[in-house]
This record gives C-alpha cells, sequence and structure tokens, in this order.
C-alpha cells in the first residue's frame, strides 16, 4: 500500500497510506478526525534505479545501449569514456585503454593512435608552458 503526502493549511506534511484505487488525487481535500483540512501534494516518487555499471565490464556496457534503443553514438562514446575515466582514477591509468593503444600499435606498423600523439603534444605544451593552436 503507497503513502501519499498531504498538507495541512498551517503547513505541516504527512503521508498517509492509502490504496491506489481509493487515494483521493492531487489537490483534492480531506478531513481528518479533528476536522483539520488536509490537500493532497505532488512528491516525487521514491523510487531508485541501480544505473551503476562495472566500468570493467564489456557485458555491462554493451547492456546499457541492448536495453536503451534511444542511444546514440555520441552516447555510446560519451559512456565509453566516463567508463575510462572510472577505470584511471581508481587504478590510475586505464588499462583497457592501455590495451587497445598497444593492439593499433601493432597493427598498423608501429604508428601512434591519433589520440596518443594528441595527448603527447599537449603534455609537452604544459611542460614548456607554450600553447599552440592546431587546425
Amino acid at each position: 500500500m503507497p503513502e501519499y503526502s498531504f498538507q495541512s493549511t498551517d503547513g505541516q506534511i504527512k503521508d498517509i497510506f492509502y490504496f491506489m484505487k481509493d487515494v483521493p488525487s492531487v489537490g483534492a481535500e480531506i478531513t481528518d478526525d479533528q476536522g483539520v483540512k488536509w490537500k493532497r501534494i505532488f512528491t516525487s516518487p521514491r523510487a531508485a534505479i541501480d544505473t551503476q555499471s562495472d566500468p570493467y565490464s564489456a557485458v555491462d556496457f554493451k547492456k546499457q545501449f541492448s536495453d536503451n534503443k534511444k542511444f546514440t553514438m555520441g552516447n555510446m562514446f560519451d559512456a565509453s569514456r566516463e567508463a575510462s575515466e572510472k577505470r584511471a582514477n581508481k587504478d590510475g591509468v586505464d588499462q583497457t585503454r592501455v590495451k587497445y593503444f598497444d593492439k593499433y600499435k601493432k597493427e598498423h606498423r608501429g604508428q601512434e593512435h591519433p589520440h596518443q600523439k594528441k595527448e603527447k603534444f599537449a603534455a609537452l605544451q604544459r611542460e614548456l608552458g607554450i600553447n599552440i593552436g592546431l587546425r
């Protein structure tokens, strides 16, 4: 049996349990045994969905997108970046990213991934204290 919130004219709020078929609509007034009028107010539902996913689990990552068909490629890239950041924050370095870059280097005859090059260039700029804008 869910509980619903009601507010009296002096601002007090109390919760009352009702069967769903018997509950007064939002804004309707009821009177208690002492003659005090209470008006039903709307509150956010007290529900939670487990939105935590394991940043190390490929299955959890894939499940995010198979359950929600409205995800775009941009959403997938954002979720991937967030998982990478979580792994890096926890372990100091994202081993999944390191493995991916190593695999890329082997498959491309020793060439570094463009993101690695960009990161190295940014680190060099910070080290030298300069800012070179590239197009």
